[in-house]
């Protein structure tokens, strides 16, 4: 080799290691800095396609984590080609057109996606083939009109999979148990921009209903599970009534597994139907607390049994300790009484409540029967004993009150304890013919309502309004009881004010009650975790010893709430205050429960 060659080779090699040098700084240059950029999706004007693409764009979702290499940019990149042909597809757009510009002289980066999504494809065919024996024609036009995928309707992959479900669903629901779903065929035609779609279904045996085995039912009675069905022996099986008979079960309480099927084999065209369950347990002790700075605490125990005679009547017994009122109550219900969706309910107990406005002791016993019409209407009628023993300023009064309470209740709310939506409202009213010295009658009348809008789609805020009214009719103030006149003020009236402070006062400056009342609500549940909310509210209202509301000379009372939110209900802990003190009102009130307010 000449000298020449050889200084050649030398000066090559040199300037490969520079390049390989200067491209390694180059690189690591490139992985210490992230790669910034923004991405566009454009082409989609008119299709509504854009925020769908959006929103499965890993490029979108991961801009402001920028990656460290151009390689990683590109994969971003090529994952929304991919799975933006497939979204195309799905929404019923066989021959789109996807491309892609990058601009690396911007920064941060312009990366721009071009969509043309071609001609929308729509249903040409959508036919049904039943394998093994086929139904009859007028079960077949049944099932073909479920499937509701209409000729020239887009052909997104949603709709299709959807009647397919829609198929298998409808056919146990008109005595085909056993159907199953087959094989799904789709033939994109480009010719004509057009889908042919077949499902091939295996019906099975038409089917009726056989008897219906009960196992592990244990000290609940068989006779009365059988109450809980919905159908007749020998009628076309019918899922939902299947569905139904499951959900009744789950609802008494009495059972943590409840698990249906059909026999697979049995005389003729009939199945038994096969019940499982296990027995949960049915005896229950709890205790509850609460505390407000005007009625103090208050606290109490019940015992409950929810199958006492082996037909889910439940016995409940509460004994309720506070600083104003001790009682002992027993409640006893027998559910479906009678007839489905009715109840029968009793009540006895003792009370004594001790508080500014009046002091008694009384002894009470109520019968009634409660109806459920649908699935937010109910009602109740009843009959009510009682005698109440009483103090009212100095003067001490005996009454035997004889009243047939009715009531009518409709509710669309989500949860008892803790509504985010829907509303409920309430109407009772009570005759009483009431003896005294001499007998005499009034009417206690009261309607309820309250409102829950959610302000975000997850539910995390939420309006609550309430309101009540309520009136007293047939006798004068002085007349009625102490314990059947109207109060407010405390946590469950009107917060900020003491337990029975808003309204008319006697000379002595206590609480005298009154024949009308009106109260108002307003809140702001807000959810700020999981487990900790803040609820900042006003409530109003006042009572008049006229027998309508008057809805003037309203006392106001505002606060803050906390809660706790917890698996069964939320722990509520207010902080309230008069908007409009007067002497003798607190600065400040405290109330903790269980639940919301209202």
């Amino acid at each position: 080799m000449s000298r020449t060659v050889f200084f050649l080779y030398l000066l090559l090699a040199a300037g490969m290691s520079c390049q390989t040098r200067a491209a390694s700084a180059q690189d690591e240059q490139s992985r210490a800095e992230p790669i910034r950029y923004v991405t566009r999706i454009e082409g989609l004007n008119g299709t509504g396609l854009k925020g769908l693409l959006e929103s499965v764009s890993e490029l979108k979702r991961q801009e402001a984590q920028p990656p460290l290499s151009f390689g990683n940019l590109r994969s971003r990149l090529n994952r929304d080609l991919k799975i933006f042909k497939e979204v195309l597809e799905s929404e019923g757009y066989y021959n789109s057109l996807i491309a892609n510009r990058i601009d690396r002289s911007r920064r941060p980066i312009d990366i721009t996606i071009d969509v043309a999504p071609g001609p929308l494809y729509r249903i040409k065919t959508a036919e049904i083939s039943y394998s093994g024996t086929a139904p009859d024609a007028a079960t077949r036009q049944t099932v073909a009109d479920h499937m509701a995928l209409t000729e020239k309707a887009p052909g997104r992959s949603e709709d299709i999979v959807n009647a397919g479900r829609r198929l298998v669903s409808t056919l146990p629901e008109i005595g085909y148990p056993f159907a199953k779903a087959g094989k799904r065929t789709v033939v994109v035609d480009h010719a004509d921009q057009s889908l042919q779609v077949t499902y091939e279904i295996d019906a099975g045996p038409e089917t009726r209903f056989g008897s219906a085995l009960f196992e592990g039912a244990g000290s609940v009675s068989t006779v009365y599970l059988k109450r809980l069905i919905s159908w007749q022996q020998g009628e076309i099986f019918d899922q939902r009534k299947i569905d139904k008979l499951r959900a009744r079960l789950y609802v008494t309480g009495l059972f943590s597994v409840v698990d249906i099927r059909v026999a697979e084999e049995g005389a003729g065209a009939s199945r038994d139907i096969i019940v499982r369950l296990a027995e949960a347990e049915h005896r229950t002790i709890g205790v509850g607390a609460g505390f407000s700075s005007t009625e103090g605490f208050g606290g109490d125990v019940f015992w409950e049994h929810r199958n006492l005679l082996g037909r889910q009547e439940k016995l409940r017994l509460t004994a309720k300790v506070a600083e104003i009122e001790q009682s002992l109550t027993a409640n006893f219900s027998k559910p479906n009484f009678r007839r489905f969706d009715q109840t029968l309910l009793l009540q006895t107990g003792f009370a004594r409540e001790d508080t500014d406005a009046f002091n008694s002791r009384t002894a009470e016993a109520s019968a009634g029967i409660d109806r459920v019409f649908g699935e937010r209407w109910a009602g109740s009628v009843g009959v009510d004993l009682e005698y109440t023993s009483e103090t009212d300023g100095d003067e001490r009064r005996n009454f035997l009150l004889t009243g047939l309470p009715v009531t009518i209740r409709w509710d669309s709310t989500n949860d008892l304890l803790d509504p985010r939506k829907g509303g409920r409202v309430a109407f009772r009213t009570t005759p009483y013919l009431a003896e005294q010295n001499s007998p005499f009658h009034f009417t206690v009348t009261e309607i309820s309502a309250s409102a829950y809008l959610p302000v975000d789609d997850e539910e995390r805020f939420i309006i609550a309004g309430r309101t009540r009214l309520g009136t007293i009719n047939g006798a004068s103030l002085e007349r009625l009881p102490a314990t059947k006149r109207f109060y407010a003020g405390g946590g469950g009236s009107i917060r900020g004010f003491g337990f029975q402070e808003v309204g008319p006062r006697d000379a002595e400056g206590d609480p005298s009650g009154g024949r009308s009342l009106v109260e108002l609500g307003l809140e702001f549940r807000a959810r700020i975790t999981e487990t900790i909310g803040l609820v900042p509210f006003i409530e109003s209202g006042n009572v008049y010893e006229q027998r309508l509301p008057q809805f003037s000379s309203l006392r106001f009372g505002a606060g803050l709430g906390f809660r706790y939110y917890t698996s069964f209900a939320p722990i509520r802990f207010d902080i309230a205050f008069p908007l409009d003190r007067r002497e003798g009102d607190r600065r400040i009130q405290f109330y903790i429960s269980l639940g919301q307010s209202f």
